[in-house]
């Protein structure tokens, strides 16, 4: 069939027309939110954008996984268990991948809507439930960490996000989701992927094969005009060269909170502050830019994100919340990646972050780098290329090159910069890794898979560790319908900058004498297929030796309050984990899934604010040009030590969240929607590490959007 390039010419005009005048209207909209200095730079990126369009384009080349048939989506490929792509149900562990079929089903508006309804165990909120620090955090498997850093994020397979504490980077989790083909989720250790790689969550982008321009607009009301986000998708070949990327403008007024301005049990009262106390995020940005040669040898990918949010009254603050509780900051991320041979592989990486924490009588900026150099050479071995081999090493600089401290002079009421107590010194260290993983496939059935990563530290402080973590798997495929896996795999993850030197997050101390954390993880996992059904099950048993954790010290040197970082943690956690599976068609299908833990502290209590029981579900079902989507995620109850009255009364109960969304398709490229966040307007709170305080979750959240593409 011969295309019609004229008819084409006169759809993209009219598309495009249509697109600005609904642009022009919410130009109008926004005044009051968008700077002028934004409004020309994404007006003018939007109509370069359209130039991209090819006259010749055909359907989205990226539609990779809505091009799939039922059978290969339910064989879907991953790579972050093995650093190679294979089967999902050959990857050793429980790992997880959500779709971009499923993310645009559910209208998401961030990646933690995802992550509570897909991945069974995994608590994302939108604050840490240790300290209430405005950074979406993350937990998993009923561990419960300071900054949640045994979560490890890849971009694209590559990059480690770091900072002094080496949590959860500010506005992670408010990543593109239109920009996202799938996001893969190993929720078993990974020891190739090296420290923190407890449970891992990789972001693997569209940018590398978009052709085309798509638009999305997005608006969320709550009494009144709430936030507002929009975003572009760009992609063209130029001379075979594929080059491709996003750009994303996001801003939420927020919703008030409480603080309460007393301490222990009942103490205080709850003050609202409408201008400072809320959740909002005042502006974010997200840039994302791809480029492929035509041989696909070369690959270049990076990633700047700018926010500047909200910050919660934090819970170690027994005052109200002021300007200085924002958390402002910036990170840039890139890799290129040279594929030399058809067996070797070249990655050079580098990312610069910047951020600045909220508090008082101190408020700290940092700045923070990683650097690194890995290759990767793979290649099937032996008499019958059964032995899939892959032998690798990085290595790595990373650290903080500044910080600024800030105190409050009550004597002129304002904040002043001093050196005197900076958050932790400036220092870096260098890490020297090298790894190795063999996947034999014994029969065509029973397969072992053996490996192991050494990691050697030239620390901070002047300090030298290093840690070898093995891994043995074990797959046999009883028949076509059922297969058994079972993993024994270890992890570490390695002292902090600020665990380790410490001085100004009050009432956290750092200590030059830290060791290593270490996971021990046992699991066994079944997986049941047949025909458009798949289950799942994993037992495991997870053992976390010499958990940093923070204790009081001599109260006679300092006040009540100052604690200090020791390996005195241990946790065991028991858990099984279901997943369930239906399609009624490609795109109408029903999911379950819901995870049992039993956990156990070296005190021999539970692991505390965590919840033992999670479940999550969903159905989405297209008839004709409308999608409907359900989803929803329910949390039990959270143990509290028993000292804590008002957290055990207030914020330790269930929670539950549902969603809806509805989408009609008004042409093939342009599709309008509406979203219900918490659909039933449930009040759910979550509690902090100090009585009396903790964080309101949002009320229910009418969003309307449009996507298009051209």
């Amino acid at each position: 069939m011969k295309f019609n390039h004229t008819q084409y010419n006169i759809n993209q005009i009219i598309m495009t027309e249509l697109l600005l005048k609904i642009m022009t209207y919410l130009k109008f909209v926004w005044n009051d939110f968008i700077s002028f200095s934004f409004k020309k730079c994404f007006y003018l990126f939007f109509l370069l954008s359209i130039s991209f369009t090819s006259y010749s384009q055909k359907r989205d080349s990226i539609d990779v996984l809505y091009d799939l048939s039922l059978e290969e989506l339910m064989n879907i490929t991953v790579s972050v268990a093995s650093k190679v792509e294979q089967n999902i149900d050959d990857a050793p562990g429980n790992v997880i991948v959500i779709t971009r079929q499923q993310i645009m089903d559910m209208n998401a508006r961030t990646l933690k809507d995802v992550l509570n309804v897909f991945v069974p165990g995994m608590d994302a909120l939108p604050a840490s439930m240790k300290y209430g620090d405005r950074v979406e955090t993350v937990y998993s498997r009923g561990i419960n960490s300071d900054f949640s850093q045994q979560i490890l994020y890849l971009f694209n397979g590559k990059n480690k996000f770091n900072e002094t504490t080496f949590g959860q980077p500010l506005g992670f989790i408010e990543f593109t989701l239109e920009a996202i083909e799938k996001i893969e989720i190993s929720t078993s250790p990974v020891p190739l992927q090296g420290g923190s790689a407890v449970t891992i969550i990789n972001l693997v982008t569209r940018d590398q094969s978009v052709d085309g321009t798509e638009v999305f607009l997005n608006s969320g009301f709550k009494n009144g005009l709430l936030s507002k986000k929009a975003t572009v998708l760009f992609g063209k070949k130029i001379n075979g060269w594929h080059l491709g990327g996003s750009l994303q403008f996001y801003d939420d007024k927020g919703a008030q909170r409480q603080s309460n301005l007393g301490t222990g049990p009942g103490g205080g009262s709850f003050q609202a502050n409408s201008k400072y106390m809320r959740d909002g995020t005042k502006s974010a940005y997200n840039f994302t830019l791809n480029i492929q040669s035509p041989d696909k040898k070369i690959e270049f990918g990076s990633w700047y994100k700018f926010a500047n949010q909200d910050g919660y009254l934090a819970g170690i603050l027994p005052w109200a919340s002021g300007y200085s509780q924002n958390y402002i900051g910036s990170q840039f991320q890139n890799y290129l990646t040279w594929k030399a041979t058809d067996h070797l592989s070249v990655t050079a990486g580098y990312m610069w972050h910047y951020l600045a924490y909220p508090g008082f009588p101190f408020y700290n900026t940092q700045t923070n780098f990683d650097t690194y150099l890995e290759a990767n050479y793979t290649k099937n071995i032996g008499k019958h290329e059964n032995h899939a081999l892959l032998i690798g090493g990085k290595i790595e600089r990373e650290g903080q090159t500044g910080n600024t401290t800030y105190y409050w002079d009550s004597k002129i009421n304002e904040f002043r910069d001093t050196t005197a107590y900076p958050l932790a010194p400036n220092q870096s260290r260098n890490v020297t890794s090298l790894y190795v993983d063999d996947n034999w496939a014994v029969t065509d059935r029973f397969s072992i898979l053996a490996g192991a990563r050494f990691d050697h530290y030239d620390n901070f402080a002047n300090t030298k560790i290093s840690a070898l973590n093995p891994r043995l798997a074990l797959s046999y495929k009883l028949n076509h319908n059922l297969t058994i896996k079972a993993l024994y795999a270890t992890a570490h993850r390695p002292p902090t900058l600020y665990e380790l030197t410490g001085q100004t997050l009050l009432p956290l101390y750092g200590n030059p004498n830290l060791k290593l954390e270490h996971i021990d993880n046992y699991e066994m996992n079944i997986i049941y297929k047949k025909d458009r059904f798949k289950l799942k099950i994993s037992a495991f048993n997870q053992i976390y030796n010499d958990q940093i954790i923070y204790l009081p010290i001599d109260k006679n040197l300092t006040d009540r309050d100052t604690t200090q970082a020791f390996n005195a943690g241990k946790t065991n956690v028991h858990g099984v984990d279901l997943s369930l599976n239906y399609y009624v068609t490609k795109e109408s299908y029903l999911f379950f899934n819901m995870a049992k833990l039993k956990t156990k502290t070296d005190q021999s209590t539970e692991v505390h604010f965590l919840p033992s029981l999670y479940v999550n579900g969903g159905v989405n079902l297209k008839v004709k040009s409308f999608n409907v989507n359900f989803t929803s995620y329910f949390r039990g109850k959270r143990p509290m030590p028993d000292n804590y009255v008002v957290n055990t009364k207030e914020a330790s109960g269930l929670i539950m969240v549902s969603n809806l969304s509805i989408t009609y398709a008004i042409t093939n490229s342009i599709h309008v929607y509406a979203l219900a966040q918490n659909l039933f307007d449930r009040e759910n709170r979550f509690p902090l590490s100090i009585d009396g305080y903790f964080i309101p979750m949002r009320r229910r959240v009418v969003n309307l959007g449009v996507t298009a593409r051209l």
